[in-house]
């Protein structure tokens, strides 16, 4: 049994670490850090293993959905708090805990304002250990379950420009989660969800357990060596057990926003050949003189040569320095959505790239 009490050192740890496993996504950090403060301030956040609670105890996950890179983009912290209450006023059975769906700079402390204020256990068994481009590969393989009823309660936009909305929904993972993408893209760029109930006995096979206490983990190895770039980039690389694929100059940025969700590619060019990455918010492949080096789930990150800190897809531009961190996918703490072969479809056809024949 491993309890945290989470204090302003836990919280920046989180965050840098959830950084390094948002591969690109995952939000930002200082959205991150805010959102963290804010929960500290309303009250105690308890980290929890999945033997603290009952194996039938309830938990739900809390998820952003939508476009780090939209310029509209609007979100009010109290959002998330807004979403897990309808979840819950609607959910019969009674809710103990809290996951996130995912790793990232703000991804790992989804949940954290929420327990904060509702009285909720955070459970260390986010959905995934790193950040993923869709809902269903964050639903911990509920899309295969039968008879499994989707539920999702999502809250968004701006409300004096008269964009607010709040719904829940129920239906298929599919369904439910195509709509939490759409109402993102309504929204302006990103929406607040509490979503699907799983009892802590299907986490415990699905979901990336310990998983939020790894970030953790990274987090202090980045925090050892702040303010000193090149041994940051170090230790993460060593303490991930991955590989520094290049170090060079970030070129031919070319990114676009369709339904909330940010598509693109560049090139990671060094004193003699060119790299070529695709991101969907997340980074998705590698490749080198045609040949694949790296294919999501693999962990891609890009690390600021100048800072040891990750850069986002969104914080892309032609000219930045970067160390392309890999870590391959049996070195992850990963979900099981991770690994059903008809998810990376759809991803193919927005990409415009094999994915399936490198990963399975």
């Amino acid at each position: 049994m491993k309890i945290i009490d989470v204090d302003k050192n836990i919280l920046l740890a989180a965050v840098y670490g959830g950084a390094v496993l948002g591969c690109g996504g995952g939000g930002k950090i200082q959205d991150g850090l805010v959102r963290g403060e804010l929960a500290l301030s309303r009250g105690k956040v308890k980290i929890v293993s999945l033997d603290y609670l009952e194996p039938d105890d309830l938990i739900i996950t809390a998820s952003s959905v939508g476009s780090p890179k939209s310029p509209d983009r609007y979100i009010e912290h109290d959002y998330y708090v807004r979403a897990a209450e309808m979840f819950i006023r609607r959910h019969k059975g009674p809710v103990k805990g809290i996951i996130s769906s995912e790793n990232g700079a703000a991804a790992s402390v989804n949940g954290w304002l929420q327990a904060a204020s509702l009285g909720l256990f955070v459970v260390d068994a986010p959905c995934n250990g790193h950040a993923h481009p869709t809902g269903c590969m964050g639903s911990m393989g509920l899309h295969k379950l039968d008879g499994y009823l989707a539920c999702e309660a999502v809250v968004g936009g701006n409300r004096k420009q008269g964009k607010y909305f709040e719904y829940y929904s129920e239906g298929n993972i599919s369904s439910t989660s195509a709509l939490s993408r759409n109402a993102a893209s309504i929204a302006g760029g990103v929406v607040a969800v509490a979503r699907n109930p799983v009892t802590l006995s299907y986490a415990s096979k699905n979901a990336a357990v310990g998983g939020l206490s790894y970030a953790i983990e990274i987090g202090k190895v980045m925090l050892a060596q702040e303010g000193q770039a090149q041994k940051m980039i170090s230790s993460i690389c060593d303490y991930m057990r991955g590989e520094i694929i290049v170090k060079g100059e970030v070129n031919e940025v070319v990114v676009q926003t369709e339904n909330a969700l940010d598509i693109g590619r560049l090139t990671v060019q060094d004193n003699k050949h060119s790299y070529h990455i695709s991101f969907l918010n997340e980074y998705m492949s590698i490749d080198f003189l045609g040949k694949r080096l790296a294919t999501f789930p693999d962990m891609i990150a890009l690390l600021n040569i100048e800072t040891g800190l990750p850069v986002c897809s969104a914080d892309l531009r032609d000219g930045l320095k970067v160390a392309v961190l890999v870590v391959k996918k049996e070195s992850m703490q990963l979900g099981s959505g991770m690994y059903f072969p008809d998810l990376y479809i759809p991803l193919e056809k927005q990409l415009g790239i094999g994915l399936r024949k490198y990963i399975f």
